[in-house]
Order: C-alpha cells, then structure tokens, then sequence
C-alpha cells in the first residue's frame, strides 16, 4: 500500500524513471517517424508502446503529487476499454472482441488504477491461453438487485465482463487468486488480481471471478455509476 507522504529516495527513483521514460519515448517518436505509415503493424505496434510509456508517465506524476488515492475525476468506460484493447491487440493468435452498450454511464476515478484493473485482468486472461484464443469484454448498464446478486447494494453499476476460452481455474484454486503472492506460474508474482481486486474495492465496487477448466474464465468488474 502507498503511503500518503513520499519519501525523498521515492521522489528521486521516480525522477530517474522519469529521465529514463524521456529517453524512450524520444526514440518512439523519432522511430515512428522513419517508419512513417510505409509499415502499418509496425508504426501500430510503435504508438502501443508510446502510449503505454506516457501511462508510466502519468502514474509517476500521480505518485510524485501523492494523490494517488484521487477518485474524483469522470471516466469513459468505452474509451478506456478501447485503449486497452488496442494495447494487448498485437498477439496474433490472441482475438478480441468488444461489445460496449449505448450511452455508457461514466464512473468516477483514477485513470491509472481503472486502467490498472483492466490490464491486470487481460494480463492474466493471456496467460491462460499460451495456444491462443480469444478474449470478449463486454460492457453495459445495470442496476442490481438484492435477491439476485447476495451482497450487492441496490444502486447502478457500470459492468464490465471480460471473458476467455483458456485452460481454466481449478475450482480447489479458484478462491485462493485473490490472496496475495498466491500464483500457479512459474514467474508469476501473484500480485495482479489482489491488486485489481483492492482498487476496485476502494471504488465502492465488486469484482468476481468464475471459471471452469479446459472452458475458460469469466471476470465481471461492477464500477458505481457517478451520479454526482
């Protein structure tokens, strides 16, 4: 967990990473330019990486200013998923397909943490099909109820479902992949999902997980609808 207040060696790593991040996406930009649109894929694959640097960028920003906690900024779910799937896109034998209901509600709250959930769930949906396959994210409006959903407040979420044909949870395991350092992969931290599941926690939101083996697995995400 971050600390409210960050300590000078924090400030001068972030620094550093920052220079580090300068140098890089310098290069990016200047490769974008040789390649031009003469290689479509790869100019594609060039502007995914810069995109993912200034993310980097934004998050030390955030860190720097210690608001990493600041929930109070409006997000478009579909632009956000969007820029998601553009970004793990680039595998071949990986195949996407997004459905994102009309007139979208918007939640409130960071942009790195949202994004953070979104890329910590398809990083692990990845992982479970090394052959390939594909991974469907769906996105609507609803409002829960009670009697339907045991636990759940009464009140409008935006949901978000993303779903993929890998190999499967193990049902033994299944509820041990919230519990940090827990990890089945050899190289593996087991820190993504706790972590997704704590940020969505802090929004006043739920995430559950089902999945069955050799048919793949289902991770739906409910985010408060602002309503402010």
């Amino acid at each position: 967990m971050l600390k409210e207040n960050v300590s000078e060696d924090t400030r001068c790593i972030i620094h550093d990473i920052n220079n580090m991040l300068t140098c890089l996406l310098g290069n990016i930009g200047l490769a974008k330019l040789m390649v031009g649109n003469s290689d479509g894929t790869l100019f594609y694959t060039l502007e995914n990486a810069e995109n993912a640097g200034r993310d980097i960028q934004r998050l030390t920003k955030t860190l720097r200013k210690k608001n990493v906690n600041d929930k109070n900024k409006l997000i478009s779910i579909p632009k956000f998923l969007q820029e998601v799937v553009n970004y793990h896109s680039t595998e071949n034998n990986i195949t996407f397909h997004l459905h994102l209901q009309e007139n979208l509600w918007m939640v409130k709250g960071s942009e790195i943490h949202i994004k953070q959930v979104l890329n910590n769930v398809i990083i692990n949906a990845k992982e479970a099909m090394p052959a390939g396959g594909f991974i469907s994210i769906k996105a609507e409006n609803s409002n829960l109820l009670p009697k339907l959903h045991s636990g759940f407040d009464r009140k409008d979420y935006v949901v978000i479902t993303i779903k993929d044909n890998g190999i499967g949870i193990p049902s033994d395991i299944l509820k041990e992949i919230f519990q940090f350092r827990f990890t089945t992969k050899r190289h593996g931290n087991g820190m993504g999902l706790p972590i997704a599941l704590s940020i969505v926690n802090k929004y006043d939101g739920y995430l559950t997980m089902e999945s069955e083996q050799n048919i793949g697995t289902t991770c739906t995400i409910y985010l408060p609808r602002d309503i402010s």
